[in-house]
């Protein structure tokens, strides 16, 4: 169910061996600027996959894990494309992650 909504919102599952995450490639989306330039404490220098989670949370309700601070600082740019869901979820949290991706605008 959580690949089928990732894709929904153009977001390719990437295979996995088991476990309670997926991880994403979110190449095809665009990031909306305001996202990309924006600071926090925890990351004064945005990476992409970060924005990407904030725009998520903030506009859309969904939660992913940026997959940028599992690389070392000379390899960061590697994750940039890749975000974590967790699918632990109830079925009903599940259909409001679909229906949530599901209007997620694709560029």
């Amino acid at each position: 169910a959580l690949a089928a909504a990732m894709r929904s919102a153009g977001i390719e599952p990437m295979q996995s061996e088991g476990g309670f995450f997926l991880v994403g490639d979110t190449s095809s989306l665009t990031v909306p600027d305001k996202y990309m330039q924006d600071t926090t404490p925890a990351m004064p220098s945005m990476t992409r996959d970060w924005a990407l989670c904030r725009w998520f949370a903030l506009e859309h309700g969904i939660v992913a894990i940026p997959c940028s601070p599992f690389y070392s600082p000379e390899n960061r740019e590697l994750g940039k494309d890749l975000v974590r869901f967790a699918f632990c979820k109830t079925d009903d949290t599940l259909q409001e992650a679909y229906d949530a991706f599901s209007k997620i605008p694709q560029h």
